[in-house]
């Protein structure tokens, strides 16, 4: 499974004559392919708050922020087809914190819970059958 090859991270997957990689290198949001088969998208976002500038010490640091440029410039136009979002802008963890799945969850379900009102509101201004889960953003 290259879900989780991640350049950088971990090498990537060979199969056949082809080396793959995490979805998320290019399309961290697949609405765009999503839009196309089902009339509803929910999204859920674990990008965390964006910091515009840090200062950079070395080469490794230089490259994670340009990864972070490119992935916020991909996420804000493919994020457009979302139809309803559920984010964690303030959340106190980072995507590499596998650890903390209980944490996650329990702020998942706050969250979704304190957007339900407003969830039904869109779903039935909708009417539609086709409904679609997906996570979004890896960050």
């Amino acid at each position: 499974m290259a879900s989780c090859s991640l350049p950088g991270f971990f090498p990537p997957l060979r199969m056949r004559e082809k080396l793959l990689v995490d979805g998320g290198v290019l399309a961290p949001v697949p609405s765009l392919l999503l839009k196309e088969k089902v009339d509803f998208i929910v999204g859920v976002s674990l990008e965390s708050a964006w910091v515009p500038y840090q200062e950079t010490k070395n080469a490794v640091e230089v490259m994670f922020m340009v990864d972070r440029i490119r992935y916020k410039r991909i996420f804000e136009e493919t994020i457009k087809e979302v139809n309803f979002l559920i984010s964690f802008p303030h959340a106190p963890f980072k995507w590499t914190d596998f650890d903390k799945a209980e944490d996650f969850i329990e702020m998942g379900e706050r969250e979704t819970l304190a957007k339900k009102d407003e969830f039904i509101k869109i779903v039935k201004r909708h009417r539609r059958r086709k409904i679609f889960f997906f996570f979004l953003g890896r960050r």
